[in-house]
């Protein structure tokens, strides 16, 4: 595989001087195939001139067009040494912002005792380390960027990043102050007797229910169920999941889709949808979000 155009863009967009003289450490892995060995350099490792060539070194694949640098055949380092965390340990970093991308590679097993140490890593695939692909490179890139926020501003949510502007007692209230009428479909859903008063229908059927098809355990936290249920509506409906959200903003753009849903109901066939409520985990956990939050 050519790599002239990758070449090219650190050609356009890298100023070696620029990083030489930042005052900022700076360091890659390689491995040297011609000498059989691993290479861990810091800046000042790298021959003058030579800052673009062992940054190409540091990420040769073997699918890659070879390169050489002064006539020796370099590899990825991430087949040595994944996660260089040691190379800002040696050099007496105590705060490090560790991200991961989920590609291949030997990752070294590192002492963080003493260390503050924030990891962020992807929640979904990125993609193929082979996969070039613009669209998937921008959404990458927001994906990162969203996930960043979340590790650094402690941000909730799996899927979605909410602002932790709520307390637990906030949640049970809200649940405990759910209409007779939203109760009574939710029991409905689930096939609840209408004898089982409504608290206990709630507290000791319905919402560990939830929790189980959510898969949360039994520890779970009422914000955790109510968060999960909230985030699995708000999909459903592909409500844009890059944005910073206070829990209400984000109900409160559920219940526009429900409502809007409502309106629109009545051409599915019933039949179909008693077979959907049946058989399908996520129409159950879509309907008794649209009524717990609708």
């Amino acid at each position: 595989m050519d790599i002239t155009p990758l070449r090219n863009l650190l050609e356009e967009v890298l100023d070696e001087e620029k990083i030489r003289n930042s005052g900022k450490d700076f360091a890659i892995v390689t491995v040297s195939l011609s000498d059989l060995k691993p290479m861990e350099l810091y800046i000042e490792d790298i021959p003058y001139g030579k800052l673009i060539d062992y940054l190409m070194a540091s990420a040769y694949l073997p699918v890659f067009k070879r390169e050489k640098i002064d006539g020796k055949s370099f590899l990825d380092g991430g087949v040595y040494n994944n996660l260089p965390a040691n190379l800002l340990i040696d050099k007496g970093y105590k705060d490090l912002i560790i991200i991961r991308t989920g590609s291949f590679g030997i990752v070294k097993k590192i002492g963080f005792t003493g260390l503050n140490v924030l990891i962020i890593s992807p929640k979904e695939d990125l993609g193929g380390i082979l996969e070039f692909d613009k669209e998937t490179a921008r959404y990458n890139l927001t994906l990162g960027y969203y996930d960043g926020l979340k590790a650094l501003r402690r941000l909730k949510g799996s899927k979605y990043y909410i602002k932790e502007d709520e307390k637990e007692e906030f949640f049970i209230h809200y649940l405990l102050n759910l209409e007779k009428e939203k109760i009574k479909k939710l029991k409905e859903i689930f096939d609840i007797s209408e004898e089982v008063p409504d608290k206990r229908a709630l507290f000791e059927f319905i919402i560990p229910k939830l929790s189980a098809l959510l898969n949360l355990g039994a520890s779970s936290s009422y914000e955790e169920i109510f968060l999960y249920l909230l985030e699995n509506l708000a999909e459903s409906y592909k409500i844009d999941r890059f944005k910073i959200y206070t829990y209400g903003e984000l109900m409160e753009k559920v219940r526009e889709k429900v409502k809007t849903e409502a309106v629109m109901e009545g051409e599915e066939n019933v039949i179909e949808k008693i077979v959907k409520k049946v058989f399908m985990k996520s129409e159950i956990l879509k309907e008794a979000g649209k009524v717990i939050f609708g």
